[in-house]
């Protein structure tokens, strides 16, 4: 039997951890948060006086380091490293040493043999349903606006200026996301939800109605506003799926309180909305666009 994954990948300050960990305790599944573990090598490269610029180093500091992480507890070589590991020094150096290949490598070895040992689990990070676990359960990407995810991160350290704190959030997306090895993106196939006006409840409440949605759609959904029944898509509380088939969008955003005020477009009439994304149906491809007043992030 294939162990159970559910994937949750998305930028720093968009929720992964809290509702990640929500989620696992919702479905009896132990939770790994990857982060930490490229943290926790960060950690042991700077601990042995390694600079993180030397890429061989820090690959070999990365194949030899005793990595134990649980639950929030990050031990790093018989030390308990889970305050240390999210420190100023390394904030800085992990973006580096994550984008190393050889440290990559490593670590998605080791998750997918905590994967194995635990026949599946919750996992958080970056790159878990593009290249860790491409065909987990469920794969979603979580997001929010630039200001939520400031005010997230500078309300978890006391006296933190927000506006250097976003600062440090750019910076840290620009590196992970056109970094060669294993890049942030969304997933194909993955689920794109927006947290910025969700509680840590709501979001899992979210993701806890698409594992179940599958196997009731009938008893659940109804043809969503302005589009026929059995044509372009289907609404089932504030998740859409489009197409006849039953796989979820690559493409949509979850939005509970921005549904109901989508329409079909005035301008075009091969265009459908939801939330904030449009699709032009000749094309198939998906944009940003004002729906519902608002404009989520990413998209193509």
């Amino acid at each position: 039997m294939a162990p159970r994954v559910i994937a949750i990948d998305g930028p720093a300050g968009s929720g992964k951890s809290t509702v990640s960990r929500a989620v696992a305790d919702r479905l009896g599944l132990e939770y790994l948060d990857t982060g930490a573990m490229y943290r926790g090598v960060a950690f042991a490269v700077l601990e042995r006086g390694i600079d993180p610029e030397d890429t061989d180093a820090v690959a070999e500091a990365a194949r030899l380091v005793a990595l134990e992480v649980t639950g929030s507890v990050c031990v790093v070589d018989g030390v308990d490293a889970t305050v240390a590991i999210r420190g100023p020094e390394v904030t800085v150096a992990v973006s580096t040493v994550a984008a190393n290949p050889e440290v990559r490598a490593e670590m998605v070895t080791r998750q997918r043999a905590w994967v194995a040992e635990r026949g599946g689990g919750v996992m958080e990070g970056r790159a878990i349903g593009s290249v860790v676990f491409p065909d987990a359960e469920l794969k979603v990407y979580l997001t929010a606006s630039a200001k939520v995810r400031a005010d997230r991160r500078a309300s978890e350290t006391q006296g933190a200026d927000t506006g250097a704190v976003a600062a440090d959030i750019r910076r840290r997306d620009d590196a992970d996301s056109t970094r060669e090895a294993s890049p942030l993106v969304e997933a194909a196939g993955a689920v794109v939800v927006d947290t910025s006006d969700l509680t840590v409840d709501q979001a899992a409440d979210v993701i806890e109605e698409m594992l179940g949605g599958a196997t009731n759609w009938g008893a659940k959904c109804r043809s969503s506003i302005g589009w026929p029944t059995g044509s372009f898509g289907r609404c089932c509380g504030s998740l859409a799926k489009y197409g006849s088939g039953s796989g979820w969008s690559a493409r949509k955003t979850c939005r509970p309180t921005r549904r109901t005020s989508c329409r079909r477009s005035t301008a075009r009439t091969s265009t459908r909305r939801l939330g904030g994304w449009s699709r032009h149906v000749a094309s198939g491809s998906w944009a940003r666009s004002r729906c519902g007043g608002t404009v989520p992030p990413g998209g193509s």
